[in-house]
């Protein structure tokens, strides 16, 4: 299969994916503002965490952003997808976020920060900073000293990557919940980016043909030490808000780990569970491409497939965020067998399309991706 008939599928699939999730908007309206929003948050780690390895390969330097640096700009290049994305969110953002209802608002202490406008210039701001060195990069990428220009760029476009991506988790996601705070919730969501950028590209490097041995070493411990630190500072903020035992933090864990009613009841600890074990998976996964690169050199392209498990485990966690109140909140979704399909189908929809379109959508570049002699 060559590259044309590679996006033509991709594009297929993606344009099945949409239908469906407008078919899913029009017969489950209660579920899809939940199930979008779970994939827009999800798929976003991907260009944006490819902006982020960019930058920090432009300061590190080493094998891994050379190898990486032709599926890191593919990643990025899909960002103009966004606003596009971001659309239907504007459309059904009073059934996301209970902050938006004037009888929750005036008894909320941060009701200066969580209103309308003030979401929307934010939501503006994030999208303009992203754009805005997205640009720099590929500027960066066409000029003919185009490492030192990328370094740069990397310190100051670092600092903003992680101002707007902690801020930004905080405005889609956190605020599901107006009462629950995190101070490390940001932090998560920056390490969950790049390592499904960083999975999706080991994954793209493997397809391409075997590294050589260092480089495959270097990706595996990187992969690796993404998972762990992940699942670590997750672990973390479960254990200080267990410990602390706040009825307004608490409350986070709870209505996502008792899951819905009738035939949807421990669906939430199931769903917890397999992002347990996929982030499991992963770890082990890193672990043995950077075994087989010491080894051998080389490792089989199919077991390199295991690598987008630790990207798999980053998009179940976005469902397992957004979908559970959900299905707390509105006893419809869960009133029987079959509106217990209709959901899981509309939750899929939505990341059905946006991982086809997005993988369309970069174009054969004319970047210099290769390491300076």
């Amino acid at each position: 299969m060559n590259r044309r008939q590679g996006k033509l599928i991709a594009l297929c699939a993606g344009g099945v994916g949409l239908a469906g999730a407008a078919a899913g908007w029009i017969l489950a309206p209660a579920a899809f503002p939940h199930a979008w929003l779970a994939a827009v948050t999800a798929w976003v780690g991907w260009p944006i965490g490819c902006m982020g390895l960019l930058l920090i390969h432009a300061l590190t330097g080493g094998s891994w952003g050379y190898a990486t640096r032709t599926q890191l700009v593919a990643g990025m290049s899909t960002l103009p997808l966004l606003p596009l994305a971001i659309i239907p969110l504007m459309i059904v953002l009073p059934h996301l976020y209970s902050w938006l209802r004037p009888d929750v608002a005036t008894h909320l202490a941060n009701s200066f920060y969580l209103n309308l406008p003030a979401f929307i210039a934010r939501i503006i701001f994030y999208l303009i900073v992203w754009f805005g060195l997205a640009w720099s990069i590929l500027r960066a990428l066409r000029l003919d000293e185009h490492e030192s220009a990328l370094e740069r760029i990397a310190p100051a476009g670092l600092i903003l990557l992680a101002i707007t991506v902690t801020f930004a988790a905080i405005d889609t996601t956190m605020s599901l919940d107006p009462n629950f705070s995190s101070s490390v919730y940001g932090l998560i969501a920056i390490v969950e980016m790049g390592l499904l950028a960083l999975a999706v590209s080991i994954f793209g490097v493997a397809v391409g043909g075997p590294s050589d041995r260092k480089t495959l070493r270097d990706l595996g411990r990187l992969l690796l030490a993404l998972v762990i630190l992940w699942a670590y500072l997750d672990f973390v903020q479960l254990l200080i808000v267990w410990q602390s035992d706040l009825p307004n933090e608490a409350s986070w864990y709870g209505v996502r780990l008792k899951g819905g009613v009738g035939p949807c009841r421990g669906a939430g600890r199931w769903n917890a569970f397999r992002t347990a074990l996929f982030r499991f998976v992963g770890a082990l996964g890193a672990a043995i491409v950077a075994r087989d690169g010491q080894r051998h050199g080389s490792a089989d392209i199919g077991r390199d497939h295991t690598q987008l498990v630790a990207g798999g485990a980053a998009i179940l966690d976005k469902l397992w965020l957004c979908r559970r109140i959900r299905d707390v909140g509105d006893d419809r979704n869960c009133g029987g067998a079959s509106a217990a399909r209709a959901t899981h189908l509309v939750d899929a929809n939505p990341g059905a399309t946006r991982c086809p379109l997005g993988t369309s959508f970069p174009r054969n570049m004319n970047r210099r991706t290769s390491a300076p002699a």
